[in-house]
């Protein structure tokens, strides 16, 4: 993966900079730990971890962090292997798809589901 896109910091309208980590834009006003919930793929155990391994605190704000804790944390989440986003979304529908394509009971079940979503 490349760093650059991924990390991107944009103005609002409050003249104040946004991080955006993995395609979301993260507020300025969350601490840490609150923001980084907001991406799809982390939980609440691994972002934990992140923290103490990069050793923030859970008061610490997204404005306190500096670019460098920012390319950390990316590092993290591509040395753990961790699918987060759209890789994760495109692999569950993978799976999906293949449970379907075998016709599984769980491939079938997920059919049986949509068409009654769709009604």
């Amino acid at each position: 993966m490349k760093m650059k896109q991924f990390i991107s910091s944009q103005v609002n309208r409050n003249k104040k900079y946004m991080v955006q980590i993995l395609g979301k834009m993260l507020n300025n006003k969350k601490q840490v730990h609150d923001a980084l919930k907001n991406i799809y793929g982390l939980k609440t155990y691994q972002i934990k971890d992140f923290c103490n391994n990069l050793n923030i605190g859970f008061d610490c704000r997204i404005s306190d962090l500096s670019q460098l804790y920012v390319i950390k944390l990316l590092r993290l989440v591509e040395k753990k292997n961790i699918l987060v986003e759209t890789s994760l979304k495109k692999d569950i529908h993978f799976n999906i798809r293949r449970l379907i394509e075998i016709k599984s009971h769980r491939g079938l079940k997920f059919i049986r589901k949509r068409s009654l979503l769709k009604k």
